[in-house]
């Protein structure tokens, strides 16, 4: 069995093993959900919880994507566990798909779990949905255990099975709020259509909705902001939480809209001698925040953000508007009250600076290649490779927006060289190359085309979009003055990282199109 929602195959299987007991945090949502579950798990884990973390697809192997207190879950452990769950299905024959039998094996992994030394179990769970939501395998929780849910950004994506529209597409991953729940919601490029859609739900269901503000640069380390060290953000959180130390009185609130000031202040000073777009935007919209700041003061968080990317900023404050959320809202403090003293300031900075996600907008150095690649290396030493797992129009067009503030924070005033992109592409109708490549080829760019390897553990459905096609889209996009190259070879990957090397001259070479692209590079460079 394939794709196949619902929720009456998991709820039969489920049955037959012990109760869900661990609290949980829901994320639904088209993009960010990985990111944003990665910033909730550090944190969590930096406040001294035990947790269990489900993403979706995995990344190099499938017991990867389930994570006991931040690392991969064992081989022998998944292994010995999804026998177990496939036996079972067989026997009362369920009929369960390969995703509901990984989630059932998750689960039931999460809750056997007991610490070597103390024996204890997972304090909270961390759990992203596969695809959907309100008809997704992981909606399974019951209302009890659930401490928020979590909506990030959503766009169009898999409109075979969510439908055709914006709305149709939020009311489903929506969806997953719980009666009288919280739902946090983030930052949306489609803001009224998703804002009607949650509003509604919210009052359907008796739900409290929080939402998300927009982040701003810090700009006391302006020249790490575009690198790989991070980013200095700063965070204004809900208005509906109560619990921040910055919110308690008036002299911190004013400090609060002195630093606000003083960024703006820098900002304007950095946009004069800049043309980065990004800059400008996050200009007008911290004068936006701050013209009500005065008389409406909120608190704020600054954090250091190690994850690239603008895009990145909107899934901190997402995260953070969580993380505030947990420690003030009733509902997480009926089930966990000890998060309103242990979820701090300093521990929710310490765990976003240490979060680490690999594979989205990630850094792969030439030297980590294995060796029979090694001769790149005489005339690119210290050239490192951008990997990223977009795969549709709005990740798309975040990455090619990360991509040019690569080069508007480049100090050099030489022309900037074409991108060389090394790209495959998942088949996903009614999903279209062209849908996926055009916000992210420019003409001039050259563009290796391969097939990611298959199948892919767990997902036996899941294949490369036709060469042929992409290329003709590739042409199209690049122009006469561009090159678009594809092998059809077993070790594609191999020739077409020695093609983009060769011929990128100082130019940027990034891996993307497909997750499964990206854990093909990462498998190359760990030689597996």
């Amino acid at each position: 069995m394939s794709i196949n929602p619902g929720l009456d195959r998991i709820t039969l299987l489920l049955s037959r093993f012990p109760p869900l007991t661990i609290p949980v945090i829901h994320l639904a949502g088209t993009n960010g959900k990985g990111s944003v579950s990665a910033l909730l798990d550090s944190t969590l884990l930096t406040g001294g919880y035990q947790t269990g973390r489900f993403n979706s697809p995995h990344l190099i192997s499938a017991e990867d994507c389930i994570r006991l207190n931040g690392q991969p879950c064992q081989r022998t452990v998944y292994d010995k566990v999804r026998e177990e769950v496939k036996r079972v299905d067989k026997e009362i024959e369920s009929g369960a798909s390969l995703f509901e039998v990984l989630t059932v094996t998750a689960l039931q992994i999460f809750e056997r779990y007991r610490d070597a030394l103390e024996g204890t179990k997972l304090d909270v769970l961390v759990i992203e949905c596969g695809m959907g939501g309100t008809q997704d395998a992981t909606n399974v929780f019951p209302a009890e255990l659930v401490l928020a849910c979590v909506l990030t950004s959503v766009d169009l994506d898999h409109q075979a099975f969510l439908g055709n529209t914006i709305e149709a597409i939020a009311r489903t991953k929506a969806g997953i709020v719980k009666e009288k729940g919280v739902l946090v919601v983030g930052l949306q490029t489609h803001q009224e259509d998703v804002g009607r859609i949650v509003k509604s739900l919210g009052k359907e269901r008796e739900a409290d909705i929080v939402w998300a503000n927009r982040a701003f640069i810090g700009m006391e380390e302006r020249e790490e902001l575009k690198s790989v060290s991070g980013q200095v953000v700063i965070t204004p959180l809900p208005r509906s939480s109560s619990f921040s130390s910055l919110s308690s009185s008036s002299s911190s609130a004013a400090a609060a809209a002195s630093t606000l000031s003083s960024q703006l202040s820098l900002l304007k000073a950095a946009c004069s001698t800049s043309s980065s777009i990004d800059d400008n935007n996050n200009v007008q919209a911290l004068e936006s925040f701050i013209s009500t700041y005065s008389s409406n003061p909120v608190p704020i968080l600054i954090s250091q953000l190690p994850l690239p990317g603008s895009h990145q900023r909107d899934n901190l404050s997402l995260a953070l508007s969580v993380l505030d959320t947990l420690r003030s809202h009733r509902k997480p403090l009926s089930i966990i009250p000890s998060f309103k003293s242990r979820l701090t300031d300093e521990v929710i900075k310490t765990g976003i600076r240490e979060t680490v996600w690999e594979g989205r907008c990630s850094w792969v150095p030439l030297e980590d290649l294995p060796t029979h690649l090694s001769s790149l290396l005489t005339v690119h030493e210290g050239k490192r490779i951008l990997v990223d797992g977009a795969h549709n129009h709005a990740s798309a067009t975040l990455l090619r927006s990360y991509i040019d503030s690569l080069h508007c924070s480049s100090s050099s005033t030489a022309p900037i060289h074409p991108t060389t992109f090394i790209i495959s592409l998942s088949h996903s109708p009614p999903k279209t190359p062209h849908e996926t490549l055009s916000p992210l080829i420019r003409s001039g760019d050259r563009v290796a085309l391969v097939n990611f390897t298959t199948p892919i553990e767990g997902m036996p459905w899941v294949r490369p979009c036709p060469l042929d096609e992409v290329a003709d889209v590739g042409r199209g996009l690049v122009g006469p003055t561009g090159d678009v190259w594809v092998t059809t070879e077993s070790n594609g990957l191999e020739r077409a990282v020695q093609w983009a090397v060769e011929g990128a001259k100082d130019g940027l070479i990034v891996v993307c199109g497909s997750l499964y692209l990206v854990a093909d590079l990462y498998r190359l460079v760990r030689g597996l």
